[in-house]
């Protein structure tokens, strides 16, 4: 005992000062933890200030392209829409649609990449600008005075030229949703269609004109989701046939401008897409000598879920396995035309 007390006088400085070192090293370490939670807030506020900004640099590319003040007086009804939120109701304003913002994170977001594809027209081939509707910034509308605004994402209307336009929007991608969503968001996600996966696409909705009845069928997302594997190819193929033959020009067409799209991904892993869709749209009224970008028009869509990647990251292999998936169905379309108009018929 008298040896330990001898000990512990001997050393106490030492041990005060050890102390005092444990304790001191514990509160920097705290308000550097303190300090890093505060950037990480103070980087999502910059992020979503540069998305905000986004959104006013849209609206200053609307007056400038468009020629006409941001704050509209009137929108239209949109009379061809297929797919897209409960909620998402699409308006038209001349021969553009409007996309209004539903859930405003998103929305920001979706008018970023607009915005980030649009100033990075120069360097196409390192965006997917070339396959995208063309972008003519933001807009807002209010129903009434007394009716708060809805701000809008303005894009081509890629029915505009067609007189009986036939409209498909395919779901790409081996999953719809992004890699660090929750689990109950993936959950319900993979609840929708249990062969998303596989088939790496779905059929999530498509309006499509019998030439004969001059009628218009129309299928909403719960076809793509009832759908086996061994069913996606007919099914596709309901959708190209005008009441009496399946459209086989426009399926090659289709074909075509797909596998530009695919080589594109195959090439570049600056972004990977989750819940995009692709947009087909083509004229029921078959009309001869039309060019392959007059015959249809082939656009992604849908771009709020896509991340930026850093340099080195993979491919978008989910995005890839859906696209070579939905050629390879088209191409077997191909073959197989009179078995398929049969079956529909």
């Amino acid at each position: 005992m008298i040896v330990f007390e001898g000990l512990y006088k001997s050393n106490f400085p030492f041990i005060l000062f050890t102390s005092v070192t444990v304790v001191t090293c514990l509160a920097v370490g705290l308000r550097i933890r303190k300090r890093l939670a505060e950037k990480d807030v103070e980087r999502s506020e910059l992020d979503q200030m540069d998305e905000k900004n986004s959104f006013i640099a849209a609206k200053q590319r609307f007056e400038r392209t468009v020629g006409v003040s941001p704050e509209l007086a009137h929108v239209d009804e949109f009379e061809h829409q297929v797919a897209g939120h409960t909620k998402e109701v699409l308006a038209k304003f001349n021969d553009k649609i409007l996309k209004p913002r539903i859930k405003l994170d998103l929305f920001l977001r979706e008018v970023s990449l607009y915005e980030e594809f649009a100033d990075s027209v120069h360097s196409a081939t390192l965006t997917p600008y070339p396959f995208l509707p063309k972008y003519f910034g933001g807009c807002s509308y209010s129903a009434s005075a007394g009716c708060p605004p809805i701000d809008y994402l303005v894009l081509e209307d890629l029915t505009r030229s067609f007189s009986r336009p036939c409209a498909m929007d395919i779901k790409i991608g081996k999953q719809t949703f992004e890699p660090n969503a929750k689990q109950d968001k993936k959950a319900r996600e993979l609840k929708k269609y249990v062969f998303q996966e596989e088939v790496g696409f779905r059929i999530t909705g498509f309006k499509t004109y019998n030439a004969i009845t001059a009628t218009y069928r129309e299928v909403d997302k719960t076809y793509g989701r009832s759908l086996h594997p061994s069913e996606v190819e007919s099914a596709l193929g309901s959708f190209f046939i005008n009441g009496g033959a399946i459209r086989s020009d426009v399926i090659s067409a289709v074909v075509v401008k797909l596998e530009k799209m695919l080589r594109w991904f195959k090439s570049q892993n600056m972004y990977h897409f989750y819940c995009s869709s692709i947009l087909i749209v083509y004229d029921g009224v078959k009309v001869p000598a039309m060019s392959i970008d007059e015959l249809v028009e082939v656009k992604m869509i849908d771009l709020a879920h896509t991340l930026r990647c850093e340099a080195g990251s993979p491919l978008d292999v989910g995005y890839i396995h859906g696209l070579g998936n939905l050629i390879t169905n088209l191409r077997k379309l191909l073959v197989d035309v009179p078995n398929i108009s049969h079956h529909n018929n």
